[in-house]
């Protein structure tokens, strides 16, 4: 059940990210009063997700990732565990129903990615950070397979880029205008500018309170976006322009390599549309 729209971006972001390195599942229906599991991933056998930094470590082993727009509560980190535990029986038993050993690696790791968390709320689930991995990251005692990040205190650096868009705040923005930063050859970028579009319009159609802070910080994205694809739409359009103006040329007598030069189109170009 999606919490708010936030809920709902910040699942459609990290699965359309996610969705090329392994199989990506959202609101996860589990037999339990205690709702559904926000987003359920599984890498893909060969496929290398280490291009997104700290996501894609996250993404390396199968994985539960609960993103929250505000710090969770004692009882959200209990009913994550309580999703936990009731995925995994489901996972036990099917195994035992079709004669298949089960592994402790199979349980995924859940993933509380929030943007604050207070080092009280770190102490009272005895969560500590581990070499290798940066600040922001706590891992809870190992047979509990959950791990919390603090999104505001991941450092500032490229690794973090995908996590931190979905801070708050400062973090945030600084998040977006790196994004906007990122070459538009990357189809990342194009995808995270996609999905905040979208995700801009929904608030437009019936924006609440909540989500007035986040629609701020994203404005700049979106508008890059509209723009991108005005210049788009219209480079299209030039270029249908002077293609049908190629088989006129032709007939008085012109070559493929000259029309290429006189429109100012490639050869290939030139040569799809010739007569």
């Amino acid at each position: 059940m999606t919490r708010t729209k936030y809920d709902q971006f910040s699942k459609e972001f990290l699965a359309g990210l996610l969705d090329p390195f392994g199989t990506t599942a959202i609101d996860v229906a589990i037999n339990s009063e205690v709702r559904e599991i926000d987003l359920l991933f599984t890498p893909l056998m060969g496929v290398d997700p280490s291009g997104l930094g700290l996501l894609g470590r996250i993404a390396q082993t199968p994985c539960i990732i609960e993103p929250y727009r505000n710090a969770p509560t004692d009882e959200d980190i209990r009913i994550c565990l309580m999703r936990l535990g009731i995925f995994e029986g489901g996972q036990r038993r099917e195994a035992r129903r079709e004669k298949l050993p089960f592994l402790e690696e199979q349980v995924p790791l859940v993933w509380v990615v929030a943007p604050t968390l207070s080092q009280r709320f770190v102490e009272r689930f005895n969560a500590v950070g581990h070499a290798g991995w940066p600040a922001g990251v706590y891992f809870l005692g190992e047979g509990l397979r959950t791990v919390l990040v603090a999104v505001h205190q991941l450092p500032e650096v490229p690794e973090t880029l995908w996590l931190r868009v979905l801070g708050k705040g400062r973090v945030q923005g600084q998040a977006v205008r790196e994004v906007l930063a990122l070459s538009q050859t990357l189809p990342e970028r194009a995808q995270v500018l996609r999905l905040i579009k979208n995700w801009q319009i929904r608030v437009q159609q019936n924006q609440e309170t909540e989500e007035a802070e986040m629609a701020v910080q994203l404005s700049q994205a979106y508008l890059e976006w509209e723009r991108m694809t005005l210049e788009q739409g219209e480079q299209i359009g030039a270029v249908r322009g002077k293609l049908e103006a190629v088989p006129a040329l032709v007939e008085r007598g012109f070559s493929a390599g000259e029309i290429a030069q006189i429109l100012g189109l490639t050869l290939e170009q030139v040569q799809s549309v010739q007569p």
